[in-house]
C-alpha cells in the first residue's frame, strides 16, 4: 500500500510497509462522513496515549489533497494523515470509518469501527513479542535454500503416495483370490 501524500507522519514513510516491525493502527475515513468526523477526538486520543507506546496511528482518505488538508487542520488532526486509494477494499469491507490493528509482523490481528477498539487489544498488541524471522533460514548475499523445498517436496509426496496406498478403499476391499486349486473332477463312471 502507497500513500500518495501525507500529513503529520514521520519523514520517509510513504508506504504501509515502511512501518514494518511495529503496531500500526490504520483507520479509512472521509470529510463527507459523519462518524467519521466523531471519531477525530478519540483518534487523537488513541495518538496522544499509544504513540509513545510505540503504536502508529495512519488515516486514510483517497480524496483530494485539496480536501484533506483544509479538514485536517479545521478539526485539529494530531496524528499521521495519509491519501490512498483502495483501502478498505484490500481488508473486504467499503464502509467507513473502518480501522484495522496490523501488529509488528504484519499480521491483521483486529478490524472493526475505530469506536470499538479498546484499550486491552492496544495492549496486547504492543506488549507482543515479535517473531523475529531466521537470519540462517532466509536466502540472502546469494544463499540458496533450494535443497530445503527439494526435501519438503519429497516428504509431501511420499506421504501422499503412502496414504493412497494405506488408505484408499480398494485396498482395504477384501478380495477373493484370482485362482482357487479345486481338486480335479472325478473321472466319470462307466
Amino acid at each position: 500500500l502507497v500513500f500518495e501524500q501525507t500529513w503529520n507522519a514521520p519523514a520517509g514513510k510513504n508506504r504501509l510497509s515502511d512501518y514494518g516491525g511495529s503496531v500500526v493502527l490504520l483507520e479509512c475515513w472521509a470529510t463527507w462522513c459523519g462518524p467519521c468526523r466523531d471519531m477525530v477526538p478519540h483518534m487523537n486520543e488513541l495518538n496522544s496515549v499509544y504513540m509513545p507506546q510505540g503504536l502508529n496511528i495512519i488515516s486514510v482518505s483517497n480524496e483530494p489533497a485539496a480536501t484533506i488538508e483544509p479538514f485536517m487542520k479545521q478539526n485539529r488532526m494530531e496524528y499521521p494523515i495519509a491519501r490512498a486509494q483502495g483501502v478498505t477494499g484490500l481488508y473486504g469491507t467499503n464502509s467507513i470509518p473502518f480501522a484495522v490493528l496490523i501488529n509488528a509482523v504484519g499480521t491483521v490481528i483486529w478490524k472493526g469501527h475505530p469506536g470499538n477498539l479498546n484499550s486491552g487489544i492496544i495492549q496486547s498488541a504492543l506488549q507482543a513479542t515479535p517473531v523475529a524471522p531466521n537470519p540462517s533460514s532466509s536466502s540472502q548475499g546469494g544463499e540458496s535454500n533450494w535443497w530445503v523445498w527439494l526435501l519438503a517436496w519429497a516428504g509431501i509426496l511420499f506421504g501422499g503416495s503412502v496414504r493412497w496406498f494405506v488408505w484408499t478403499p480398494r485396498d482395504r476391499t477384501p478380495r477373493r483370490p484370482a485362482t482357487v486349486w479345486r481338486p480335479p473332477p472325478p473321472p466319470p463312471h462307466r
